[in-house]
This record gives structure tokens, sequence and C-alpha cells, in this order.
């Protein structure tokens, strides 16, 4: 069995494949893929120039691949 899940704003025609369980019993690989942030959350309320009130969301780091050779990506596929 194989979960399935499409990304909203993935472009047509490519296909990422990632492996969330690496196919060895004492791996200590716990999570294939993990999030490292400098900054997790930061909100900012921007001045009130019009007539709506503005805000914005950041989040600063990088995803890091523990298990890069059970992952992979697909393109040139056709819809």
């Amino acid at each position: 069995m194989v979960d399935f899940e499409v990304h909203p704003y993935m472009p047509v025609g490519n296909s990422i494949l990632w492996t969330k369980q690496l196919p060895f019993p004492d791996s200590e690989v716990t999570n294939t893929i993990v999030a490292k942030n400098v900054q997790d959350y930061l909100y900012q309320m921007w001045p009130q120039i019009q007539f709506t009130w503005d805000a914005s969301t950041y989040q600063l780091g990088s995803l890091v691949f523990y298990a890069a050779a059970w992952s992979g990506a697909i393109t040139g596929l056709l819809p």
C-alpha cells in the first residue's frame, strides 16, 4: 500500500517521491526529513496605508534530508 498525496502548488508533470520509513529495522533514523529553522515563526504587522490591515508570516530555515538516497523526483510526466 502506498500513501498518495497531491500538493496544490505542484507544477503539472512533476512528482516527488519521499520515503517516510527506511526499510531497515535498526536504522536509528526516526524522521527521514526534518525542518531545521533559525526562526520558527515571524509575524509582521504592516503599517496601515490603505483600507485594509495587512500582515505577513515568515519561516526561516531549510529541510534536511536524512535519507536522500531513498527519495527522488520525476519530471517530464505527461498529464
